[in-house]
């Protein structure tokens, strides 16, 4: 019996880990999944479980093989992470999660070694991020753990690193070089000053190559070890955003900007250069670079987030009645201004608080004594909070780049929130809001360079084989709303 010819593609988000199988018409047809967090040291540092991963991967695409024909294998990983190695290709130090404080020291002396962060967002188009920002990852190392970064010899970026595990081989690709490191200079195509300055220049790969291209097979080592057929082609590898990005690349779209809702809210315009707004820097707005290597201007906040917090206030999620968001727009005394995370609000300086007229009632206020202290219905609370969801996306889509007359795309858990996207929709009429039905976006890219990489045909060709359904939202009456708006950016803006 032949066993049916797919690609295997590891999708390697910050907790949930999977492997998911895709046909040659691009349709997924098994998948398995595992929890691994990363773990602390007792120090305020955590860790990914690097060889837990590897381990369970091996062993699922062992079981896979069994019963599927693994044509190729595709990575996509998680952003602003980076594996340090000695000469011998084994870790010099734990994989450091992206998530751990850097820490006012750290982040101190960063930025009087190698200059204010807004220099810094100048040349490598990537504002600060703690250790998201790789090169913090760097200099930490040099700093407090001397003895392993004596040994460092080479920096793999994570998807790379995951592809050596399996091939042995090492290579960047463009969407991690350009993944908010601050060791690339998007403009020059070439290390930055900071990574000359670290003195890593020379250990990242020169070996530039494209998402889809061959990094190596499987080696006879892992195939004894594991049970994985030696000899599969490994991919180079793609950043997780940037693969969520690729179908639509792929389909020929070319004015457009997506909407990417999680725990993060990442906006994404293709764009010609590397340019930015005077009041752009110092935001969390950057610049990706996409698997073709071209500019990707970016802006995040972290609305997934904002929407879980606030919610548990109410323990609901969907409101009963649409028409309170009429209501509360006509009187616009009640206004839910975001910011949990200091430094990557939509709106600099922005704080988490309710406004009901000239009362304040902060957060933690909120979560302490619920919605008795605001004294009102939950449907109102839950019309304040899509207003604030919707205005700070706005924002944020303008950031990168959104322009007239251009495509939105919105995909993720806000696209399941009709009333965020209605109000979105009226928020932006020059626009048109739509709501895409592509499954794991990400995997579904990471599928599209593996199956490259097989077939050795274009991406456009490949894309005849699938369709992205896209489906437009219809804008709402929404009385009043301009003045709402006006009034939500002057309490966040101070104007």
């Amino acid at each position: 019996m032949n066993k049916p010819p797919v690609v295997a593609v590891l999708d390697v988000g910050k907790t949930n880990k999977k492997v998911a199988l895709y046909d040659a018409n691009f349709r997924a047809v098994d998948l398995k999944k595992i929890s691994l967090d990363a773990v602390p040291n007792g120090d305020g540092i955590e860790y990914e479980q690097t060889e837990e991963l590897f381990r369970w991967t091996c062993k699922i695409l062992a079981e896979f093989a069994e019963v599927y024909d693994i044509r190729a294998i595709g990575i996509t990983t998680h952003g602003a992470t980076l594996a340090v190695l000695d000469r011998d290709g084994e870790l010099a130090h734990p994989v450091i999660s992206y998530l751990s404080p850097a820490g006012d020291r750290v982040e101190d002396e960063f930025n009087e070694k190698f200059g204010p962060p807004e220099k810094i967002h100048s040349e490598t188009c990537t504002p600060p991020f703690g250790f998201a920002n790789a090169a913090k990852q760097i200099y930490f190392l040099q700093k407090f753990f001397p003895q392993d970064w004596e040994k460092a010899q080479h920096l793999l970026y994570f998807p790379q690193y995951l592809g050596y595990l399996f091939t042995g081989k090492m290579a960047a690709d463009p969407t991690y070089l350009g993944c908010h490191t601050y060791l690339w200079d998007l403009r020059k195509s070439c290390p930055s000053e900071v990574a000359r300055e670290l003195g890593v220049d020379g250990m990242i790969p020169e070996k530039v190559l494209a998402p889809w291209d061959e990094l190596g097979t499987v080696g006879e080592s892992v195939a004894e070890e594991s049970g994985i057929p030696a000899g599969i082609p490994v991919v180079v590898g793609i950043h997780d955003s940037n693969a969520s990005l690729l179908p639509y690349l792929a389909k020929g779209f070319d004015r457009f900007t997506l909407n990417s809702t999680g725990t993060w809210c990442v906006a994404m315009t293709p764009s010609d250069g590397f340019d930015f707004e005077p009041n752009e820097i110092g935001t969390k707005t950057f610049y990706n670079l996409s698997a073709y290597g071209r500019p990707v201007k970016t802006a995040i906040f972290p609305g997934g987030l904002e929407f879980s917090e606030f919610s548990k206030i109410v323990g609901e999620t969907a409101m009963e009645n649409p028409e309170e968001i009429n209501l509360v727009c006509r009187d616009a005394e009640i206004i839910l201004t975001g910011g949990i995370i200091p430094g990557a609000e939509a709106f600099p300086g922005s704080v988490p608080v309710l406004r009901l007229g000239r009362q304040e009632i902060s957060l933690e206020e909120l979560k302490e004594m619920g919605l008795d202290a605001a004294g009102i219905g939950k449907d109102t609370f839950l019309a304040a909070l899509n207003l604030s969801l919707a205005i700070q996306t706005v924002e944020v889509l303008n950031r990168a780049g959104l322009r007239e007359d251009s495509e939105i795309f919105v995909e993720g858990g806000f696209a399941n929130n009709p009333e965020y996207c209605r109000i979105l929709a009226s928020l932006l009429p020059k626009n048109r809001v739509c709501l895409t039905e592509l499954k794991e976006a990400t995997a579904f890219g990471t599928a599209l360079c593996a199956w490259k990489l097989v077939e050795g045909v274009d991406l456009e060709s490949l894309s005849s084989r699938f369709e992205i359904v896209i489906r437009d939202v219809e804008s709402a009456e929404i009385s009043g709303l301009d003045q709402y708006v006006e009034k939500y950016r002057a309490l966040c803006t101070g104007a």
